[in-house]
Parts: C-alpha cells; sequence; structure tokens
C-alpha cells in the first residue's frame, strides 16, 4: 500500500513536470501548495530541463519567499550544465541578503567541477567582506582540488588581511593531503612571522602525512629559533602513528 502510494506521488510529480512543470513550479493555487512536491518539480527541472528551466528557476527564486524552496532552486541550478546556470549561482554569492542561501550557491559553486569555478570564487572571495562567507569560499576553493586551488589558498595564506582566512587557508592546504601541498606549506612556514600562523603550518603539516612531513616536524624540532614552535612540532611527532614519527622522535632525545 505503501509503495503504491510512493508511485502515485511520483507519478503526478513527473506528470507535472513533463506536462507542465514550468509554469506548476510557481502556481502556489495548484498542487504546489505542498512544498515538498513544489522541491521535487524543481529538483527535476534541474536534472532534466535547459534555458527555459533556467529561466524559470530564476523567476520563481526571485518571488519565492520559502527558504528550503530557494535552497532547492539553488543546488537545482548548480545541476545544469550551462554557462548561465554558474552566473545566477554567483549572483545568489555575491547579492542575496540571506547569508544561508548565499553560502549554498558558494558550496554548489565549488561542487560543479566546471573549469570557470575557481575564478569566479576568486573573483567573488575578492568581493566579499563577510567572514563567515569568506570561510565558505575557502573551504569551496580546497574542494576543487587542483594545483591551482592550492595555490590561491597558499596566497591567501601569506598576505589575506583577514587572519582568520589565513589560518582557515593554512588548514585546508593540509586537509587535501597532496604531493604539493607539502612543498606550499613548508613555503608558507617560512614566509610568514605570526607565530600564531606558524603554528597553524605545523598542525596542517602533521595532516598532511608522509615522510617529508616527519622531516619537516623534526626540522623545526630542530632548529627553529621559537621554543613555542620547537614544541609544537614535537607534541605533533608524538601524535603521528608511524615508525618515522618515532624514529624522529628518538632522535631528538640524543640531542
Amino acid at each position: 500500500m505503501r509503495k503504491s502510494a510512493l508511485i502515485t506521488v511520483s507519478s503526478i510529480v513527473l506528470s507535472a513536470l513533463l506536462l507542465g512543470g514550468l509554469a506548476v513550479a510557481q502556481d502556489r493555487d495548484k498542487l504546489t501548495d505542498d512544498i515538498e512536491v513544489r522541491k521535487q518539480i524543481i529538483f527535476w527541472l534541474g536534472q532534466k530541463g535547459g534555458s527555459d528551466a533556467l529561466a524559470k528557476l530564476k523567476e520563481v527564486y526571485a518571488e519565492e519567499e520559502n527558504i528550503e524552496v530557494r535552497k532547492q532552486i539553488i543546488f537545482s541550478v548548480s545541476q545544469m550544465d550551462l554557462d548561465a546556470s554558474l552566473d545566477f549561482l554567483s549572483e545568489v554569492a555575491k547579492g542575496d541578503p540571506d547569508p544561508e542561501l548565499r553560502q549554498q550557491a558558494i558550496f554548489w559553486i565549488g561542487e560543479t567541477g566546471r573549469g570557470a569555478a575557481l575564478d569566479l570564487l576568486l573573483e567573488i572571495y575578492g568581493s566579499s567582506a563577510d567572514s563567515e562567507d569568506k570561510n565558505k569560499l575557502i573551504f569551496s576553493i580546497s574542494q576543487i582540488g587542483s594545483s591551482e586551488a592550492l595555490g590561491a589558498l597558499a596566497n591567501i595564506a601569506r598576505s589575506d588581511a583577514d587572519m582568520a582566512a589565513r589560518e582557515q587557508a593554512i588548514f585546508w592546504i593540509g586537509q587535501r593531503k597532496r604531493s604539493d601541498a607539502l612543498p606550499l606549506l613548508r613555503e608558507i612556514y617560512g614566509s610568514v612571522e605570526d607565530i600564531g600562523l606558524r603554528e597553524k603550518v605545523i598542525f596542517s603539516v602533521s595532516q598532511a602525512g608522509g615522510s617529508d612531513a616527519i622531516g619537516f616536524l623534526k626540522e623545526i624540532a630542530l632548529g627553529d629559533d621559537e621554543p613555542e614552535l620547537r614544541k609544537k612540532a614535537i607534541f605533533w611527532l608524538g601524535q603521528c602513528d608511524s615508525a618515522e614519527a618515532e624514529a624522529a622522535l628518538l632522535e631528538l632525545i640524543e640531542r
């Protein structure tokens, strides 16, 4: 019985989509009084729709008051393989008054996998003054996973005016666990003077893993001028569960 009811609801939704979904998605006097049904229609428009569907979803977004429906529109637009879909997400990320919706748009820009996503996120980052938006932008940049994205994070880590943003960038470089992450962290460590930032680099190096990371932590523990940084490096060596870390600690105790 339950399965039959689900099939019936699905049939209604798909029929509405195929026969008149563009109009029905916005019509509050019909089946779309049910928010979940409206969200289903919007979902399928994102999966199957073209430029006409995108134009209608933008229109619905502009008039919609329900935040969950607007979130569904953002997601559905992100699934469309259209250049104009990124333009819409960019408009939301830059200018929507609701921070939750801006941050949803930022997230889905990073998840599109489109070649233009990184440049767009950096453009939004450059125009954003909201610290939470900037945190979301840094996360989305980190999820792209390319060398260019890591380089963008390194640029933020070196010189951004927002100290919290620099810390976030350092953190996400270490979390990517890529072979090119450690050289960037090493370079950042040598280029920044703030002890707090250098502590963040030490932590990220410990998260990057591998023998090169262990070697860098050992270098800091042996030779950094700051006692606090040497202690931090020793601490994170102690947290590394590897024979190489144990050997580094044994070497340190003999010095």
